[in-house]
């Protein structure tokens, strides 16, 4: 009978009396590798063991099929559009810059004076247009001068924390004393609420 190594396919007749009925150990004489020999060739059965890296790989082929193929994976299984939504919203928060996906208009600034104190009221809306939920970061309020220089920036608090699909939150911010040279105002979103002046 012929035998050939498993690991560099070097070939050797060998008689088949000397590997027996339930075969035997051999060694390759090229690269040393040793393996069990059964009689006529044959392989004993063994069970099909599934790698860490394969397993990883189907696991990561059919993930990118389903991110890439959203809507048909949410209408076989049903629980998929809330998985996607609870993604998308955690994805967001991690790799887009505060606010992606929501929009922020303006709708009226204004300066008053009461009580001695002058302040600037800004009020506007924060939509979300997407079809999943967003979390909503701080307001940074900035004025700037006729030459575009900051004179004076503030952040604020969120007015709400997350908004859900076509949802939208109102906010109004007071910023105490405005720069008198103000001549622009920018609202954006901003991670941290922390005051500065």
């Amino acid at each position: 009978m012929i035998l050939a190594c498993p690991s560099c396919g070097a070939r050797f007749l060998v008689d088949e009396g000397e590997v027996g009925p339930e075969g035997r150990g051999v060694r390759c004489g090229r690269c040393g590798r040793s393996w069990r020999a059964r009689p006529g060739g044959a392989k004993k059965p063994r069970r099909r063991r599934w790698a860490p890296w394969t397993v990883a790989a189907l696991a990561a082929a059919v993930g990118a099929g389903a991110a890439l193929d959203r809507d048909r994976a949410a209408a076989a299984w049903r629980g998929a559009a809330a998985l996607y939504a609870g993604l998308a919203a955690e994805l967001a928060a991690r790799v887009d810059p505060p606010g992606a996906g929501l929009e922020l208009r303006i709708a009226s600034s204004e300066r008053s004076t009461g009580g001695g104190r002058e302040v600037l009221r800004v009020a506007g809306r924060i939509r979300n247009p997407g079809q999943y939920p967003r979390p909503v970061p701080g307001l940074r309020v900035v004025l700037r001068d006729a030459g575009g220089r900051a004179l004076q920036a503030r952040t604020f608090p969120a007015p709400a924390a997350r908004l859900g699909p076509h949802d939208s939150a109102d906010f109004a911010l007071e910023l105490d004393d405005p720069a008198p040279a103000a001549a622009s105002i920018s609202v954006s979103f901003h991670e941290t609420t922390d005051e500065a002046r």
